[in-house]
């Protein structure tokens, strides 16, 4: 059903696209009023961002978040069954330690102060941008190692285009996806669908050498978004966008537990509208989001007991005012007020809870072109019901120290505010929490030649990195059940190295790109004589992360081979168990035929391409070697 339902919506969007595009001129680019995410732009001195090129976008389209950026960066995902939920660690820091904003809205969720990135596609979206490092100076509560920004940009030039994908994968695995962007110099609209199917049942060995079949892992999978922008006289911009996204999924158990009957439903609505006020030098932006999650994990055997319910909701409503001011000085300046009211109902929590938070920012940026360095100051201050938030400032430097030599320095303060879980947990809950309190310092040293015009392009950069996070909150256990206290304080450090190098030549054009981490993060409080973590690793942060991406275009083919290695990870606080270091190669080869104004494009994955055995969560099998076939329609 779902199947069809998929394949009726993209035929749907293909027959409307090719009708369309007979009674259309062809694309002619104009010149379009950029809206951008200005404080990554302009107040992030010092700091380290990934930004992901054209060919990455749309060899990864298909992909979810958590195997985009589980292939093309050196950070740390955590699957905790294949297809099942996904979390980060950014620079040893916890899952609730990183923001996932879609335009400039979190995401994580009021429960779990978390993001399952698993059910985020990644081409859903225009512009994806990683901030590495403290953010709360710009984006408030969470942003402690890092954040994930999610924007879809408008362009206001006329054109007419969109694409319609099917996939075909291992283990019956059935994707589609679609979208269609209508534009002038007045309108944008941009229209996509995705949907997935499958029953994830590979083969694996269990225990005693013998090969069974995942069960109970099957994945049904569908979403909805809605751009649309008005450009009034270039002086105002007015937005609506709107996202839609259910899944369901079965929980498989682990090989040493019993088959099991559970199940999980994600279930998300968001919606948010802007309004932009352009002047000669400045710019005001008034906009809102409201964000609702579901959440339902189904376990028969407990529930016919009436041991839990264990059904979350969330209702988040975010509104925001800001102003942006250049001055003839090559500076900037950004000041605004942000205003967050949550709300979630559980059993679990005895009910409904809520929380409100507001607060104020300035951000100034500096720039010497005299001397090619850029300064930012930023400071904000929240206030959050029943808290008292710190003042969060940072500072940053950035700029050109020798000829083709960069240098960068970032010093920030930052801080989280518990979760509804931490609070409210029923036993456990913690309503006298305080929030953790961080300070991040980060520098940097890179060289790079850019110059699109060069055969040879390269960047290579080194980041050295250093936090200190103060009344870090873990779950103790007390007479049977766990409390959550702020008892930890934890030190993460380390470097990442990276290395973007293009070499073009006539219709071959050569691209590598790798990153390697190396993260500690250790436990600097000891709770009693018997504490056996103090001064170890935590648990799941392997201190070793590798990625290297080698990719060749030529004309219209296209080959690419990705490497990926996980260091070791310990899966107990005293580090006396671990899981293996393993390594995952990927193989993608495709073909472009441009056929009129229609273009097919062919794509071939071989997945897990050296069949390795390996575990991300202890006792939960993976797949081998496995392929996905995509056809696209390119209009």
């Amino acid at each position: 059903m779902i199947l069809r339902l998929i394949l009726g919506l993209l035929c749907c969007q293909v027959a409307f696209m090719v009708s369309f595009a007979q009674q259309c001129d062809s694309t002619i680019r104009l010149p379009g009023i950029e809206i951008s995410a200005e404080r990554l732009d302009y107040f992030t001195a010092g700091q380290k961002i990934t930004m992901f090129d054209s060919l990455t976008k749309s060899m990864n389209e298909s992909l979810n978040l958590d195997q985009m950026l589980s292939r093309n960066t050196s950070l740390q995902i955590n699957n905790y069954n294949y297809n099942g939920l996904s979390t980060i660690s950014f620079r040893g820091t916890g899952a609730e330690h990183t923001g996932v904003y879609w335009n400039g809205f979190l995401l994580n969720t009021s429960n779990s102060g978390q993001v399952d990135f698993s059910l985020i596609p990644s081409g859903f979206f225009n512009d994806l941008r990683i901030l590495y490092g403290g953010g709360s100076s710009l984006f408030g509560s969470g942003n402690m190692g890092g954040g994930i920004h999610l924007n879809s940009k408008p362009e206001f030039i006329k054109q007419v285009s969109g694409n319609a994908a099917l996939s075909l994968g291992s283990f019956e695995t059935y994707e589609g996806q679609s979208s269609v962007v209508i534009a002038n110099k007045k309108w944008y609209s941009k229209t996509q669908f995705i949907g997935k199917v499958s029953q994830n049942d590979f083969s694996y060995e269990n225990l005693y050498g013998e090969v069974e079949k995942q069960e109970n892992a099957a994945l049904r999978q569908y979403g909805f978004m809605q751009d649309l922008y008005k450009n009034i006289a270039d002086k105002y911009i007015l937005g609506i966008a709107f996202w839609y996204q259910f899944n369901d999924r079965e929980t498989p158990s682990s090989i040493i537990q019993k088959p099991s009957d559970v199940s999980q439903t994600d279930e998300s609505i968001r919606g948010k509208v802007s309004i932009d006020r352009m002047f000669k030098k400045g710019k005001l932006t008034i906009r809102s989001a409201w964000l609702y999650d579901y959440y339902l994990y189904h376990d028969p055997e407990m529930i016919s007991s009436n041991v839990i319910d264990s059904k979350i909701s969330t209702n988040k409503s975010h509104s925001e005012i800001q102003y942006d001011q250049k001055f003839w000085n090559n500076s900037r300046l950004s000041t605004g007020f942000s205003y967050i009211h949550e709300q979630g109902n559980s059993i679990n929590w005895n009910g409904a809870v809520q929380q409100i938070t507001y607060g104020f920012y300035a951000l100034w940026s500096q720039l010497f072109p005299q001397i090619h360095w850029t300064v930012n100051v930023n400071l904000r201050q929240n206030f959050t019901e029943g808290y008292q938030v710190p003042f969060t400032p940072a500072i940053g430097f950035e700029g050109k120290i020798w000829r083709q030599l960069y240098g960068k320095l970032n010093l920030s303060r930052n801080f989280r505010v518990p979760t509804f879980n931490e609070r409210f947990w029923i036993p456990g809950g913690n309503e006298n929490l305080e929030p953790e309190n961080a300070w991040n310092q980060e520098a940097g040293i890179y060289f790079k030649n850019d110059n699109s015009k060069k055969k040879l392009r390269y960047t290579l950069a080194s980041t050295f990195y250093n936090s200190l996070v103060d009344n870090w909150i873990i779950w103790i256990p007390v007479d049977g059940y766990s409390v959550a206290e702020n008892v930890r304080e934890v030190w993460s450090r380390g470097v990442e190295l990276d290395v973007n190098i293009t070499y073009s030549l006539k219709s071959l054009i050569i691209e590598w790109n790798s990153g390697y981490t190396l993260s500690r993060s250790t436990n600097q409080t000891q709770l009693s004589s018997v504490d056996d973590s103090y001064q170890k690793q935590l648990r799941y942060v392997p201190e070793h992360r590798f990625y290297t991406n080698l990719s060749a275009r030529y004309k219209s083919w296209l080959l690419s081979y990705n490497q990926n290695i996980t260091g070791l990870r310990y899966t107990t606080s005293d580090n006396s168990e671990f899981l293996e270091a393993y390594s995952l190669g990927n193989l993608t080869a495709g073909k472009k035929m441009n056929i009129k104004k229609v273009s097919l494009y062919c794509q071939v994955d071989v997945l897990n391409l050296w069949d390795t055995e390996y575990q991300t969560i202890p006792f939960y099998p993976t797949p081998g070697r496995n392929y996905k076939v995509t056809l696209q329609i390119i209009f």
